[in-house]
């Protein structure tokens, strides 16, 4: 099953169709609990498959948080048994799978597609809207190919590719 297909069927099982999607609601219905350590150090998230719980640095910000809670999530629907997540760490293909499934968990391409192309939300509304940073955004709607990703212009793109899908 791919990282996509997961975070679908979870959002199917326990998602209760608000925004933002509350991963602390999701994971409590898979059965894993969520905590708050500052014994992480450099590490934003772990999640312990012996315990069925992830912590979670509570220093980072709460979109951080999110993501993170998100991600580990993802590791353990996927399978990856017990998994830290460290700050800033390199792509490997198990972090990357997990970070498309948070993506796609916290970000569901549905209701960002009915969001931006229907009611024409712009980007800063978006990342208010689904509660995740600007970066965790310009990346969703690249992948879903609603923006080409230019950091100082989203907005504009953002803009320009509903105008050309209009017309």
């Amino acid at each position: 099953m791919t990282p996509v297909d997961a975070a679908n069927q979870v959002l199917g099982q326990f998602w209760d169709l608000c925004l933002p999607v509350d991963p602390i609601a999701i994971a409590g219905g898979l059965g894993i609990k969520v905590y708050y350590s500052n014994d992480l150090k450099e590490l934003s998230g772990f999640y312990d498959d012996e315990e069925k719980e992830i912590l979670i640095h509570p220093n980072e910000s709460s979109q951080r948080q999110r993501f993170s809670i998100a991600h580990e999530l993802g590791h353990c629907v996927l399978g990856h048994g017990t998994s830290p997540r460290k700050k800033h760490s390199p792509a490997e293909f198990k972090e990357r799978a997990a970070n498309i499934f948070a993506a796609s968990l916290l970000m569901p391409a549905i209701t960002v597609r009915t969001l931006v192309e229907q009611r024409g939300m712009m980007f800063s509304e978006l990342c208010r809207t689904f509660d995740v940073s600007e970066q965790a955004m310009a990346i969703r709607l690249s992948e879903l190919g609603i923006i080409w990703v230019n950091p100082k212009r989203l907005e504009m793109h953002c803009l320009l590719r509903q105008t050309i899908r209009r017309q």
